[in-house]
């Protein structure tokens, strides 16, 4: 799945409600400036920021 949209959109909100049906107990935050945020509930949750990656790829050739 991915999100994507304005800043204040609702892409965190919508997360953080995902999380919760997941089972994850932990603060989700907006993924800005790390590239990988791993949380545990029932199933293992991982946000991935593409932006992030673009910007660490393109920096690491």
């Amino acid at each position: 799945m991915s999100l994507n949209g304005d800043l204040g959109a609702g892409k965190t909100h919508l997360t953080k409600g995902i999380a919760a049906g997941l089972g994850v107990d932990d603060y989700i935050t907006s993924p800005t400036f790390t590239i990988v945020n791993e949380y545990i509930g029932r199933l293992p949750f991982i946000i991935l920021t593409y932006t992030e990656l673009r910007i660490y790829m393109r920096c690491t050739r």
